[in-house]
């Protein structure tokens, strides 16, 4: 259940990194905002707004001397390739989400069931819990770091988030629903309907899959556990 797409609270460090990367999770889903309700503009904090609009994530790694230009330096190595340069609206987006139940088939499950921000975006189960008390058949995996890995599930059968994100969603035995449900439910809502529009300019009224898979990734970054400039 290596969710998002949307983003993710005690003592433990994993909350206090969420709460300054601005994620905590909403009082009530995005499902039930009220009227009005928009996406933040800002990016999260250890990110920077870059001239496109875009956020990208800085760290100390980037601010190390190294010899020849190399971009290395302290640990003598440089941070993995990661996907980078979501707009904050989309960051928002991913964040809620990860927390609404809305996204599994019966309306019970979200991203945060087996991703829990209190411990460690894992849930701490030898095996997850999914849908209907059901066993998931594998533990959720922590999500610290997420945004620099290059293979998905602990087989490592997939290469992308869009793809990872679509085996917890419809997996009878985690999420449970249906790419024709997912749709219909998201559509269902005219507060989601604007808050892609606001995401996705340009991307039409109704929701596309795309966008609901794309929507979970910006999320990911947020996860990393590095020294920021704001440490």
């Amino acid at each position: 259940m290596l969710l998002a797409s949307v983003l993710v609270v005690a003592a433990a460090v994993a909350a206090v990194a969420m709460t300054r990367a601005g994620m905590r999770p909403a009082t009530a889903t995005a499902t039930a905002a009220a009227d009005g309700f928009v996406l933040s503009e800002r990016c999260p904090p250890s990110f920077e707004r870059m001239a496109d609009g875009t956020c990208e994530l800085r760290d100390l790694y980037q601010f190390y001397d190294s010899l020849q230009d190399r971009g290395v330096g302290g640990t003598r190595t440089s941070l993995p390739q990661h996907r980078d340069g979501f707009r904050p609206e989309q960051i928002d987006l991913g964040r809620y989400l990860f927390f609404d139940p809305l996204l599994s088939g019966d309306g019970t499950q979200s991203c945060a069931s087996c991703h829990r921000p209190d411990r460690g975006f894992a849930d701490g189960k030898p095996r997850s819990i999914g849908i209907r008390g059901q066993d998931a058949g594998r533990a959720a995996p922590t999500l610290w770091n997420v945004a620099f890995l290059q293979s998905f599930f602990w087989d490592a059968r997939v290469s992308s988030l869009e793809a990872q994100a679509q085996g917890p969603l419809f997996s009878p035995r985690e999420m449970g629903n249906e790419p024709a449900r997912l749709l219909r439910n998201l559509n269902a809502s005219s507060t989601y309907r604007r808050l892609f529009r606001q995401a996705f300019p340009g991307g039409g009224d109704a929701i596309t899959a795309a966008q609901v898979y794309l929507a979970q990734q910006p999320l990911r970054p947020l996860c990393a556990r590095l020294r920021g400039r704001v440490e």
